[in-house]
C-alpha cells in the first residue's frame, strides 16, 4: 500500500485505540465503584479524555519501539550467523553494538513497567499519570512484569501464531482484560499509599 494510506492507517488506529482505552478505563473504574457505565455515554467521556491520554501514549509507544528496534539490533548479528554467535574473531565494534543495544532493550523495559499505570492515573487524576504511574509502581516493578510479561504477553503470542486474524484476535481478546488489570492495579497501589501523598504527583 501507499505509505500515506499506511501512515494514516497507523495514526487512526492509535487514536481508536487510545479512545477505546479511554473508555474501558471509565467502565472499569465504575463497576470499581458499584456503578455501571453504558458504552455510548462511555465513549463519549472517554473521547474529552483522549487529548491529555495521548501524551502516556505516545511515552509508551516510544518505550515500545526502542525495545522492539534496540532487541532487533542486537539479534542481527546472530541470525546472520545461524542464530550462534561466532566463536573468535568478533569485531569490537559488534560487541559494543550488542552491549548497547541490550542496555538501551534493559532501560526501555524497566522504564515502559515504571509507566505502565500512567493511562488510569491519567484519567481518573489532574495530570498525565507519568509520575503518578513511576511512584505508584516502585517497589512493584517485578509483580507488575510477571502479570502483563508472563500472562497477557504470553496470551498474546500464542494467539498471535493463529494464520492471518491472529493479530486482531489478540487485540480483541487480550486488550480488554490488559486495560482492565491496569487500572484495577492503579487502584490497589493507589489504596495502598500512605495518607498525604494523593496529591504530590504533578504533570
Amino acid at each position: 500500500p501507499p505509505i500515506p494510506f499506511v501512515a494514516l492507517y497507523l495514526i487512526v488506529g492509535f487514536f481508536l485505540g487510545v479512545w477505546a482505552s479511554a473508555a474501558a478505563i471509565l467502565k472499569v473504574t465504575e463497576l470499581e465503584k458499584g456503578n455501571r457505565l453504558g458504552l455510548k455515554e462511555a465513549l463519549s467521556k472517554g473521547l474529552k479524555k483522549v487529548p491529555k491520554l495521548l501524551v502516556p501514549a505516545i511515552a509508551s509507544l516510544s518505550l515500545f519501539i526502542l525495545s522492539i528496534a534496540s532487541l532487533t539490533i542486537a539479534m542481527i548479528p546472530y541470525v546472520l550467523v545461524g542464530m550462534s554467535p561466532p566463536a573468535q574473531g568478533v569485531e569490537p565494534s559488534i560487541i559494543v553494538v550488542r552491549v548497547a543495544t541490550s542496555f538501551l532493550f534493559i532501560i526501555g523495559l524497566y522504564v515502559s513497567i515504571r509507566l505502565r499505570l500512567s493511562a488510569p492515573a491519567c484519567i481518573l487524576e489532574n495530570n498525565f499519570g507519568l509520575r503518578t504511574s513511576w511512584k505508584l509502581v516502585k517497589g512493584n516493578w517485578w509483580k507488575i512484569l510477571a502479570i502483563f510479561l508472563l500472562i497477557f504477553g504470553a496470551m498474546s503470542v500464542i494467539i498471535n501464531r493463529i494464520p492471518v486474524i491472529g493479530r486482531f484476535v489478540s487485540d480483541l481478546i487480550v486488550s480488554p482484560p490488559s486495560i482492565a488489570a491496569t487500572t484495577l492495579i492503579y487502584f490497589q497501589l493507589r489504596e495502598a499509599k500512605p495518607p498525604g501523598e494523593e496529591h504530590r504527583e504533578s504533570p
